[in-house]
């Protein structure tokens, strides 16, 4: 999904630390994403109610954000080669 949305050349690292409590904030971006995600859904919806409420379950799963899956190490490449030696 990154890789369709963003193609970067150059990639800067800036440290930062947030404001206020990290679960609260990370709480917040994974809300952001999923209302995201609902609204590029387009309604009325071609497709029967089933597939539509299939549909609007994945993308409010967020069971799926925390399971370990493998990463495709080819598309982590060229920004493994970009982050500094410090931080690898």
């Amino acid at each position: 999904r990154f890789q369709r949305a963003y193609k970067a050349d150059v990639i800067t690292w800036k440290r930062f630390e947030p404001d206020g409590n990290i679960f609260d904030i990370q709480a917040a971006l994974l809300l952001n994403r999923q209302l995201e995600d609902l609204a590029e859904l387009k309604l009325p919806a071609n497709q029967g109610l089933g597939e539509l409420v299939k549909h609007v379950d994945a993308i409010t799963e967020v069971a799926t954000l925390f399971i370990d899956s493998q990463p495709d190490e080819a598309a982590f490449q060229p920004i493994q080669a970009s982050i500094p030696r410090w931080l690898q």
